[in-house]
């Protein structure tokens, strides 16, 4: 099956009307690096309840002082106005 893909793959990329084996790969590993971007951002994402409100946290966004126990509450830290 991979096989088959793979010559279907490069018969694209080699026939006079393709768009190139070198931009076919550079767009293969551009996809792969966007998914796994996507994929640690989700992990990172927290759904909290931060202020009687449901919010999705990270590191490096803003926070509010006063809410610092209830940003504790998921493992983050407030400090100088950021997530950590």
């Amino acid at each position: 099956m991979q096989q088959q893909q793979f010559e279907r793959v490069m018969g694209r990329a080699l026939s006079p009307d393709g768009i190139g084996i070198a931009s076919l790969l550079g767009r293969a590993a551009r996809d792969a690096t966007v998914q796994a971007v996507r994929r640690s951002v989700v992990k990172s994402l927290k759904t909290a309840t931060i202020g009687g409100q449901s919010k999705s946290i990270a590191v490096g966004q803003f926070c509010a002082t006063a809410f610092a126990k209830d940003y504790r509450k998921y493992g983050f830290e407030c400090v100088d106005g950021r997530l950590r």
